[in-house]
């Protein structure tokens, strides 16, 4: 089965939109996975994404990305954050690591600040530095 990427609908729903990937459903299933206040604004943390995982027997752990683990960021699964950058990522943002490329649930966002307007894709390219790494266990 070959998996489409997950465009999130609320503009800080990347988390949202990663871990409807991860599970295989439909972005608004896995919303009801997380506090609603915490999709509509910037605090949606790693807890919050492995929580929702978990709620479905989904077990993923968390870490700051250190040189110790860098090797994770290879890793089917895996979803990171990368840090919040004003051009980029205002809020910071998540993606899904799939067979060798991340699933990028907002991938035209420097082209257009328009939720409406999201698309997601695969890349190869990361826009920014990963600084958090959730990996399954």
């Amino acid at each position: 089965m070959v998996k489409q990427p997950v465009v999130q609908l609320d503009r800080y729903g990347c988390g949202v939109a990663c871990v409807a990937f991860i599970m295989g459903v439909l972005y608004h299933e896995a919303k009801a996975l997380f506090d609603a206040e915490k999709v509509d604004s910037s605090r949606t943390y790693c807890f919050d994404i492995t929580r929702a995982l978990r709620a479905k027997g989904i077990l993923y752990k968390y870490s700051k990305l250190t040189d110790e683990n860098i090797d994770l960021l290879n890793k089917n699964g895996v979803i990171i954050f990368v840090r919040k950058n004003k051009a980029v990522y205002p809020s910071g943002h998540y993606l899904v690591r799939h067979n060798s490329k991340w699933m990028d649930p907002w991938s035209n966002r420097i082209i257009s600040d328009d939720i409406k307007k999201a698309k997601s894709n695969f890349t190869n390219i990361l826009q920014d530095v990963p600084t958090w790494v959730m990996y399954p266990v």
